[in-house]
């Protein structure tokens, strides 16, 4: 993912300003604390880094076929902590430790991160004989949603990414550059290839014994309670926002509430992403700076000059062994919802008035 390109308050800004909001300053705290907590390199401010950028040395190497000895891509996360993950359908990036944190807050926050990411890279010093997306400098970036949040936004640059796409598999490292010195040592691709897949490979056999032992479940129990809001006042909020849309005050609402889930053992960040890959193959499965997770959508992608969006704006249930006369029926009843027409105009107009010159 790179930087955003607009430095005007987004639409999905102006929509928050008239969405309902449910208190969560217990989340934000948490995520706060993840934060603190986190390895790696720690965070510059980004009108610091637009000023006094850290010169940086990437290095891309193709990789040869079959470099990766049968893996899948999200399977070089096994085990790990530290990592970041932007993989569809086995294509994408994945990434290892961070070399450098970008952090800004606020209304400009969106073409303050894309400033200092333009200086990092202007002051940076690359090899890359790809030149496709994904390879040379990289930043893979968590943005909050509204100006007003108590969270930074982030980009981060991974010490090792590894990126894979139609047309192969590369391998990008990246080292500080000190002083004068024209370009730091790397560590050896091939190397770093072997050592990466050998622990993979480990760790995916430890996880599999595991699962094996506990007859094919998710490897023990999980305890689950709920988070910032019970059942109750869960249900008082969904009615409150339902008052509140017919009285005109909102057009639409994302309601979302969060839940707890405490594993009876730790689960690596790694470990969660795999399992995610696996269970929603057709997601985006994502990590970066503590945010994790995978979704189906996809608001905005710019490849060779196109723009491409993919959104949900109605689902339906299917059941095992339907007929494609079953299926059908069910496309042809969401392609005719009016409420699902209503938000894929929305959706389709939010992204041409961000992306619009001007």
């Amino acid at each position: 993912m790179n930087t955003s390109r607009s430095g005007r308050p987004t639409a999905l800004e102006r929509a928050l300003d008239r969405a309902i909001a449910i208190p969560a300053a217990h989340i934000e705290e948490r995520v706060a604390r993840m934060r603190r907590d986190r390895p790696g390199a720690d965070a510059v401010r980004a009108e610091r880094c637009r000023v006094a950028p850290p010169r940086l040395s990437f290095r891309t190497h193709e990789l040869p076929e079959e470099a990766l000895e049968g893996l899948a891509l999200i399977d070089l996360l096994a085990g790990r902590e530290d990592v970041s993950s932007w993989v569809h359908e086995g294509r994408g990036l994945i990434g290892l430790g961070r070399v450098l944190v970008i952090e800004a807050r606020g209304t400009d926050r969106i073409e303050t991160l894309r400033a200092a990411w333009r200086a990092v890279v202007g002051a940076a010093w690359w090899r890359d004989a790809l030149v496709r997306p994904g390879t040379g400098p990289v930043a893979l970036g968590t943005i909050t949603f509204s100006p007003t949040s108590q969270q930074s936004s982030v980009l981060a640059v991974p010490e090792v990414l590894v990126g894979c796409d139609d047309s192969g598999t590369w391998l990008t490292t990246v080292v500080p550059q000190a002083g004068d010195e024209a370009e730091p040592e790397h560590p050896d691709p091939g190397s770093l290839l072997t050592a990466l897949v050998a622990d993979a490979r480990a760790a995916v056999d430890r996880e599999q014994a595991g699962t094996d032992r506990d007859s094919g479940d998710s490897g023990g129990t999980t305890a689950v309670e709920a988070g910032a809001l019970s059942e109750e006042q869960w249900c008082r909020a969904v009615c409150a926002t339902q008052e509140r849309m017919r009285a005109g005050q909102a057009r639409k609402v994302v309601l979302a509430r969060d839940v707890l889930a405490h594993p009876d053992t730790p689960l690596a960040t790694g470990t969660v992403l795999r399992r995610l890959a696996r269970d929603y193959p057709s997601t985006w499965v994502f990590a970066i700076d503590q945010m994790v997770g995978a979704s189906p959508e996809l608001l905005l992608r710019l490849r060779d000059r196109r723009l491409m969006s993919r959104v949900l704006a109605g689902t339906a249930r299917r059941h095992a062994g339907e007929d494609a006369l079953a299926t059908a029926r069910l496309a042809s009843w969401l392609e005719g919802s009016e409420k699902n027409l209503h938000f894929v105009h929305m959706v389709y107009t939010t992204a041409l008035v961000e992306v619009r010159p001007g």
